[in-house]
């Protein structure tokens, strides 16, 4: 996974609607989402919102942490969901920490 900036973002996420949303519960677990209900919300800051269920893995990890990381994908990826499935196992995805300022 590289960083890119936010104008990257903003082509990568136009006209492309799906992305990955990763979050971590409070003890420093990932857990990554598919998710096609976001959008960009203000350009200075920076900010996104995005929706996802209020029963969902991903929903309770951000009440704990209040942040995530949005990945976009650089091809379609086949769409699966559910906190059964290992999403950073089955698609060999490296995730690192990062330390927020």
């Amino acid at each position: 996974m590289i960083g890119i900036s936010w104008n990257d973002s903003l082509d990568l996420g136009s006209p492309h609607s799906y992305i990955l949303v990763t979050t971590v519960n409070a003890g420093g677990k990932p857990n990554i989402m598919g998710l096609g209900w976001w959008t960009f919300v203000s350009w200075k800051p920076p900010w996104m919102a995005i929706a996802v269920g209020s029963n969902s893995l991903s929903c309770q990890n951000l009440c704990e942490n209040k942040e995530f990381v949005a990945c976009f994908p650089g091809r379609p990826r086949q769409k699966k969901h559910g906190p059964e499935v290992q999403k950073e196992e089955r698609r060999s995805i490296n995730l690192k920490k990062l330390v927020s300022k």
